[in-house]
């Protein structure tokens, strides 16, 4: 059984993490619909893009990198956290990055680690580790532009057979899902492709004119991940707070009713005491 000292102690330090689980919660709240809000502008950009790239895409395309050399190495870029209190959000991606690498044959891959939180926790033997990219919690176009650049100069290189992003994939407000998404080959597959190209007139020249719309395409896939990682951090992170602040509050709660019934106890047992001490009194 606990002292009243004791208690109070207890009850004093839950009601301080809960202060800072609450200052949390507001602060992950912000940067979650500022990420949301990112997102969804820029995601209206991106599909334009998109759009743009399959009509100009055609068959020979592929000769932007004609000469390029050949390997069988794989380049996977993880997206984690910067930090840790965001629930399972960046163990499940972690879990997963290393399965990917172990299973993957030939070469050792190529990993580029995106977040201070995988930075520091991603070791594999089995990889080669990139960890020079930083990125704020709601990350910005210049940063993200560097990565695309740095991306494409290793395709453009031969040092990967593919690149291939490792995220988690944001469905709901309780659902994440790690999952790989190829950024380079590119494939441009759609309906649109082919479509109304003799109709068009391309100045300077379709072949430059699609360079261009590439390059900015990829720049735009390596923007649109980041914010969606982010977002996503960011809602594991609000998630993980609340609960955490759920769950103090239900403990105060009972530290408080149990430091009550322990008053109560005291002030009864006293009230026996001082009742026993009169009786004798009186019968003496």
């Amino acid at each position: 059984m606990p002292s009243l000292r004791s208690l109070k102690n207890r009850i004093k330090s839950v009601k301080s993490t809960k202060k800072l689980t609450d200052a949390m919660k507001t602060v992950a709240t912000s940067k979650y619909n500022t990420a949301g809000t990112r997102y969804r502008i820029f995601n209206d950009y991106y599909q334009s893009c998109k759009s743009m790239l399959s009509r100009l895409w055609t068959n020979q395309a592929e000769n932007l990198w004609q000469g390029r050399q050949e390997t069988n190495r794989k380049c996977y870029v993880v997206f984690t956290g910067n930090s840790g209190l965001c629930g399972s959000y960046n163990g499940d991606i972690l879990k997963y990055a290393n399965s990917l690498i172990d299973n993957t044959k030939g070469e050792r891959p190529l990993v580029i680690v995106c977040g201070d939180w995988g930075a520091v926790r991603l070791k594999n033997k089995n990889a080669e580790l990139v960890t020079d990219f930083r990125f704020d919690d709601i990350p910005s176009y210049e940063d993200s532009e560097k990565l695309a650049l740095y991306l494409i100069d290793i395709w453009e290189k031969g040092k990967a057979s593919s690149i291939e992003f490792v995220y988690q994939k944001y469905r709901n407000a309780l659902v994440h899902e790690p999952v790989t998404e190829l950024f380079l080959p590119f494939n441009a597959q759609s309906e649109e492709a082919g479509e109304n190209n003799d109709e068009c007139i391309f100045e300077p020249s379709k072949e430059e004119i699609l360079e261009r719309a590439l390059l900015l395409c990829l720049k735009a896939d390596v923007y649109e991940k980041l914010l969606s990682a982010a977002e996503g951090v960011q809602r594991a992170t609000l998630t993980a707070m609340r609960t955490a602040s759920d769950n103090s509050e239900e403990m105060l709660e009972l530290l408080e009713l149990q430091l009550n019934r322990m008053r109560q106890a005291s002030v009864t047992t006293e009230v026996i005491e001082v009742a026993g001490a009169n009786a004798n009194k009186n019968e003496d």
